[in-house]
C-alpha cells in the first residue's frame, strides 16, 4: 500500500509517491511555499474552526475553566436544597449501587485529601452531575455537600478591626470611627475545646491509662519526660479522681508573607499524660486557636473565648464515654512554653530586645550607643519574685490607665497581667517554661559573633570553622 501526498504548485495539483524515491529528493521537489508561514498559519485555523464546528462544540480558549457564569455558593438547581436531604439514601445514577451518601463520604475525603477549596469542589461536582447517567443526584456545589455529610464544626470564626478591636459581626469594613481606613481586619479561629478533647481522649485512652499509671506508680520509667519532673509530680498528689488529663500549652508566630508583615499567631497545647512518642504528633496535638492579620493579635479580646472554655473545663472536668462507661478526668494546665516574641505576647512582657527583658531574674540592661542595642553585661541579679511579679503588674496596669501612649507602658519589664492568668492563677511566673529549640538572642548573636571573632585567632577559627 502506498502513501499519496498532494503538492499544490502554481495552480496543478500533483500527486506523488514518497516511498518510491529517497526522502531527500522527494522534499527537494516541493515548492517553498508549503515552508512558509503564512500557509501554517492557515493550516491551523482551519484546524481549529473545525474543532470548533464539531458536534461536540469543544472551546479551545478553556472557557469551561473559567467560566464564573455558574455561582461557588449557590446551587444550580434551585429545587435542590429542598430535596438534597430526601435524595441521602438513592444511588448516585441508574446505573450504580452506591448512595448519594456513601459518594458525598468518599468524595470529601477526596478533595481534603488534595487540599481543594470550595470553587474546585463545587466545579468538580457540577461537572461530574452534568456528565453522569441522568437522572443523576449528585450535589452540585460544597454547601450542598455539606448538608448532605452534615460534618460537625468545630471552630467558630470571629473578624475583628485591627485598630479598635470591636467584633464586626460579617461586615466588611469596621462601622465604628476609627484610624482604620483600609479596613484592616484580624481572623480569629476558635476550636471548640471541650469536643477536640474528647476526641483525642477517645483516640488515644489506651495510651493515656498506661502512661498515667506508670507516672503515678514508677516515675522513673517515664525517663526524663514532663511526667516524671517536679512539677507533674507535685500536681498528681492534689489528684481526687482517678484519671487526670493535663495540658502542656504552647504558643507560636508565623510570618505567612515576605511583603507585608502578615503573620498568624497559633495557641496549642499537647495532653502530657500521652507517651512522648505520641505526644506532639499532629493529630495528638490540640489547636486552640489561631488569628490571621497584618498587626498581632489583641490577646485580651481575641482569647476571651477560648481562657473561658478552658477555665471551665478546669472547673467541671472532662467526662468520655469510653467503651459505653462514662469516664470522667480532671483537667488543668501544667505549663506554659513559647519562644521570645511569643512569650513577650502571651505574658505581656516587654521584647526581648528592650531593658528588663528576663523575666527570670532582675537585670535592667544597659543601652549601648556603639551596638546600638541593649546589652546585659552583669551577673549574680536576684531572681524575680511571685510577690513582686504581680505588684510591678499592677503598677503596670494602673499606668496603662491613665497613659495616653498607644503602646503598653511597662515598669521593670512588665506590661500589666498576662492573658492567662485565669489558667495559672498566682503562679503564672513559675508555670513559663521557654522554648529553647526556637528562642534566639534577637538583635544580639550578630554583635556576639563580631566580638567573638575579634578575641580569637585566626588559627582557631579556622580550627571551629
Amino acid at each position: 500500500m502506498h502513501t499519496y501526498v498532494t503538492v499544490k504548485n502554481n495552480g496543478q495539483v500533483k500527486r506523488s509517491k514518497p516511498d518510491e524515491q529517497s526522502w531527500t529528493e522527494w522534499t527537494s521537489n516541493l515548492p517553498d511555499a508549503v515552508h512558509d508561514k503564512q500557509i501554517f498559519e492557515e493550516i491551523q485555523a482551519g484546524c481549529k474552526g473545525s474543532m470548533n464546528d464539531c458536534e461536540f462544540g469543544l472551546d479551545l480558549d478553556n472557557s469551561f475553566f473559567d467560566d464564573t457564569g455558574e455561582s461557588d455558593v449557590e446551587d444550580v438547581d434551585p429545587l435542590e436544597s429542598d430535596t438534597i436531604l430526601g435524595n441521602k439514601a438513592k444511588p448516585v445514577h441508574p446505573y450504580t449501587n452506591m448512595s448519594v451518601f456513601d459518594f458525598c463520604v468518599q468524595f470529601l475525603d477526596v478533595v481534603r485529601n488534595g487540599l481543594f477549596g470550595k470553587k474546585t469542589v463545587t466545579r468538580l461536582l457540577t461537572f461530574m452531575a452534568k456528565t453522569y447517567p441522568q437522572p443523576s443526584y449528585i450535589p452540585r456545589s460544597f454547601q450542598s455537600l455539606m448538608k448532605i455529610v452534615s460534618v460537625e464544626k468545630m471552630f467558630e470564626k470571629e473578624v475583628f478591626c485591627s485598630d479598635c478591636w470591636k467584633s464586626l459581626d460579617g461586615n466588611d469594613r469596621c462601622i465604628c470611627v476609627c484610624d482604620n481606613p483600609s479596613g484592616v481586619t484580624q481572623e480569629v479561629f476558635t476550636v471548640n475545646v471541650e469536643k477536640e478533647v474528647s476526641g483525642v481522649i477517645k483516640r488515644c485512652w489506651p495510651a493515656i491509662f498506661d502512661y498515667e499509671a506508670k507516672a503515678c506508680n514508677t516515675p522513673p520509667l517515664c525517663g526524663r519526660d514532663i511526667a516524671s519532673a517536679t512539677a507533674y509530680q507535685q500536681l498528681l498528689k492534689k489528684k481526687k479522681k482517678r484519671h487526670r488529663l493535663t495540658l502542656l500549652l504552647s504558643a507560636d508566630g508565623v510570618p505567612l508573607c515576605v511583603s507585608n508583615s502578615k503573620a498568624a499567631w497559633v495557641f496549642s497545647a499537647a495532653v502530657v499524660e500521652i507517651p512522648p512518642e505520641f505526644r506532639y504528633t499532629f493529630q495528638n496535638m490540640l489547636l486552640l486557636q489561631y488569628s490571621i492579620g497584618l498587626s498581632k493579635p489583641n490577646l485580651s479580646i481575641t482569647m476571651v473565648s477560648v481562657i473561658k472554655q478552658l477555665v471551665e473545663l478546669s472547673n467541671k472536668g472532662v467526662v468520655v464515654k469510653i467503651n459505653g462507661i462514662d469516664v470522667q478526668f480532671e483537667f488543668s494546665c501544667l505549663l506554659f512554653t513559647a519562644d521570645s516574641p511569643a512569650l513577650s505576647l502571651f505574658c505581656n512582657f516587654i521584647a526581648t530586645s528592650g531593658l528588663s527583658a528576663c523575666y527570670v531574674c532582675t537585670a535592667s540592661g544597659k543601652y549601648s550607643h556603639e551596638f546600638k542595642k541593649v546589652l546585659y553585661s552583669d551577673v549574680g541579679h536576684s531572681h524575680r519574685t511571685l510577690d513582686d511579679y504581680y505588684q510591678t503588674a499592677i503598677e503596670a496596669r494602673a499606668k496603662r490607665q491613665i497613659s495616653r501612649a498607644k503602646k503598653d507602658p511597662a515598669i521593670r519589664g512588665i506590661k500589666g497581667f498576662s492573658v492567662l492568668e485565669p489558667l495559672f492563677p498566682q503562679r503564672m511566673l513559675i508555670s513559663i517554661r521557654p522554648d529553647y529549640m526556637h528562642t534566639t538572642i534577637k538583635c544580639v548573636f550578630d554583635s556576639s559573633l563580631d566580638l567573638l571573632l575579634q578575641i580569637l585567632g585566626s588559627h582557631d577559627i579556622g580550627d571551629i570553622d
